[in-house]
Order: structure tokens, then sequence, then C-alpha cells
């Protein structure tokens, strides 16, 4: 008889299912014992299926890059963390690198670390800036070109990825702000990627910022942004607020800074988005709100933007949440949210920022 367990989390093998369920319950010390059967399975599932080699060789090298970063991130989990982009190839005492450095400094000052990919130009200018014990670095392996920084060199907040989308990855997941600036074909793939996990819902909304420094790199972006995806109808209006342009390291952290002037997080809880903030929203601008972003809602005939108190379900194994009692005790608001209208989404982010 087959097991009842859902199917991923089963090799089909009713004596190996047997085995890693004792060897788990013998051995294991997690509370996610469903997962890692459901990792077992998986791995033991792709070499039944005559995966070639070097399929599996990229499956375990991705697991691995993983767990590096996540166990590199948890020594950091409650502080807030600023990915700065841009290329490599800039000289170090060029404007880009210098407002790059000034606004590293600005962001250590308030507490927050700076995350970059580890080589030189703007990623070096931005640890620099922050200190070495602020910055974190997740270096690229290629032939060419990208060495570790030396303010990072040596220290245990550096890694180096074989996979540009495991580094990518750590990049977004582990941000709570992230600042362009000029760069070649690596930083306009990570600025799309970026913005599409975002426009997608993929990745939460955090601010993200594009430095121009006086120049126009930014500009002449957004006018191709305006020309070709919004004007054909390929992006929405609302899009283009998912991003502020700015031209120096002040209004690059005003921006960030802005963005947590009231709103804490926002996480999903079974069908509900629910929205934490530092301070409560009157009623009367709750109830405009119902009327003014109705049209985010599931069903615009049902349901409210409303006040709440916390789930049960936010009280999980989130370090951040475990770690952080001020979370529980934050003021929220639930809305039925149609998980599609992201740009909009961030709108309203802003307004609660006024309050």
């Amino acid at each position: 008889m087959r097991s009842s367990r859902p199917r991923h989390q089963t090799t089909y093998n009713e004596e190996l299912d047997a085995e890693l369920n004792r060897l788990i319950k013998k051995y294991s010390v997690s509370r996610n014992s469903d997962l890692l059967l459901e990792m077992l399975a998986a791995a033991w599932k792709m070499d039944q299926e005559y995966a070639p080699r070097l399929d599996m060789k990229i499956a375990s090298r991705t697991l691995r890059e993983i767990r590096f970063a996540f166990r590199l991130f948890a020594k950091h989990v409650n502080r807030k963390k600023a990915t700065i982009f841009g290329s490599a190839r800039l000289k170090i005492d060029c404007e880009e690198c210098r407002i790059a450095e000034r606004l590293g400094s600005l962001l250590a000052q308030h507490g927050w670390m700076v995350i970059t990919g580890a080589g030189s130009g703007i990623m070096e200018a931005g640890h620099v800036g922050a200190g070495s014990k602020n910055s974190i670095g997740l270096n690229i392996q290629l032939p060419w070109e990208q060495s570790v920084n030396p303010v990072i060199e040596g220290t245990d907040r550096v890694m180096t990825f074989k996979y540009f989308f495991t580094r990518k990855l750590m990049f977004v997941k582990s941000s709570q702000a992230i600042v362009f600036f000029p760069g070649g074909f690596g930083t306009q793939d990570e600025c799309f990627e970026s913005l599409t996990l975002i426009q997608t819902g993929k990745s939460p909304i955090v601010p993200m910022v594009m430095v121009e420094a006086g120049e126009t790199y930014w500009t002449d972006w957004m006018k191709f942004v305006k020309t070709n995806l919004l004007d054909r109808g390929m992006i929405s209006p609302e899009d283009i607020g998912l991003f502020r342009i700015v031209q120096d390291e002040k209004q690059a952290f005003d921006e960030i800074a802005n963005f947590y002037k009231n709103f804490h997080s926002a996480r999903y809880v079974k069908q509900w988005l629910v929205v934490r903030m530092l301070r409560q929203i009157p009623d009367a601008v709750i109830d405009q709100w119902n009327h003014d972003f109705k049209d985010v809602l599931a069903n615009e005939t049902s349901g409210r933007i409303e006040k709440c108190d916390p789930f049960p379900h936010e009280q999980d194994d989130i370090p951040t949440e475990r770690e952080d009692p001020l979370t529980k005790t934050l003021p929220r608001i639930k809305m039925l949210f149609n998980r599609r209208d992201f740009g909009r989404l961030r709108i309203l982010i802003d307004q609660i920022n006024q309050y």
C-alpha cells in the first residue's frame, strides 16, 4: 500500500521511505523534517530518473551554495541590508564611486549593512564607505576581471558563487533596499531581474533607487523604458513607481529611510496580505483607502482594507520575527490583495509612510 504522504515527499520506494524517516527522526534536530524528507526524496528521484552527471553536479552545487549563503546571512539576520549594484570597471576616484562610498558610510551610520558583488569599482566604493564590519560580499567565479576587493577579502562576510542565479537569489532575498549605479550588462541584468521579481510579487517590495550622479545614464534608460515598454503597453504606468532616480547619496538614503518611515514589513498569511507598521493609521484614512485602492483587492465588490491583530500563523520560525519581539506587537492592516498590482501596492506603502 502506497504511503499517504504527498507524492513529492516520497521516493516511491516504501522500504527507502521508512529508512529515511527513521534516520530523520533519529538525527534531525529541526522542525523542518518534512522539508528535509522532500529534499532527500527529490535527490533520490533525480538519480533514479538517470539524470546526466552534469545535471546532478549542478543540483548538488546549487544546494551547497545556497546552504553556505544562508549560513553567512544567518549571522546578520537582525540588521537591515542594502545591496549596491554597479560597474566593476569604474575607477575608484570617479564621481559615481565617491557617491557610492558616501552612501555606504551613510547606511552604516544608521545601522545598515552593505551587500555588493565583492568586486572593484562601485562595489569596492560601497564597502569602503560602510567599512569592513558592515560589509557583505557575494563574489562570482569568472575567468577574468572579478576578484574580491581588499575591504572584505579574507573575512567571514564574503563567499564566492559559481552560478549567477544562486548569487542573484541571495542579493534580492537578503536586501531591504536595492541601489543601482551605472554599470554594464551585469548591472542591467540585476536591475531588470529585481524589477521583474518585485513587479510579479516573487520578491517583497523594497525601495529601488537608481543613482545618476549628475550624468544621464538612468534618464536615458528611463526614456527607453517609457518609449519601448510603457508606451507599447508592455508594463503598467504604476510599474514606473517601483523605482526612483536620484542624483546623490543623500537623496538615495532619504528614499530608503522614508520607505521605512512607518511601513515595517508585509507577508501573506493564508489568503490575506498583512502589512505591519510602526504607527497606527487613523480609521478615516483607512476608509479613504478602501475607496481609492479597491481596485487592488481580489474582488472589488467584497473585502476591505482593515485593521487586524497578529495572526497565529505569523508566529512561525522566521528568524527576524522569532528574535524581534517588536514585530509581534506592531499595528497591522490586512487585505485580500489581488497579487497582481504591485505598482499600486507601492503607492499604498508610500501613503502609509505619510503617517
